[in-house]
């Protein structure tokens, strides 16, 4: 789709378009900075308190899940000496 012309906008703003023809304007709109910014100051004059500059603010830092704690030493050690109790306690139940 072209650029919005401002019969389509004013059409658009008033309702005054069919359904079909406001979802397109409404799409293109969500995908078209410079139509969305006429339409904007089209819709607005700017004697309102909003700005029709469109201002990106930065997306805030993503945040990474807290990782699993790592299994210290100690635990190691205690992991292994079960390992090889266990162990033993089944060689003697074999025998």
């Amino acid at each position: 789709m072209e650029h919005l012309t401002r019969e389509q906008i004013d059409r658009y703003a008033s309702r005054r378009a069919g359904v079909d023809e406001i979802l397109a304007i409404a799409n293109h709109l969500d995908n078209c900075d410079d139509c969305r910014d006429r339409a904007a100051a089209l819709i607005d004059d700017g004697t309102g308190s909003r700005s029709h500059t469109r201002k990106l603010v930065p997306a805030p830092p993503i945040e990474e899940p807290p990782r699993p704690s790592r299994l210290n030493l100690t635990t190691i050690v205690l992991i292994a000496i079960a390992i090889v109790a266990l162990a033993v306690a089944i060689v003697i139940w074999v025998r």
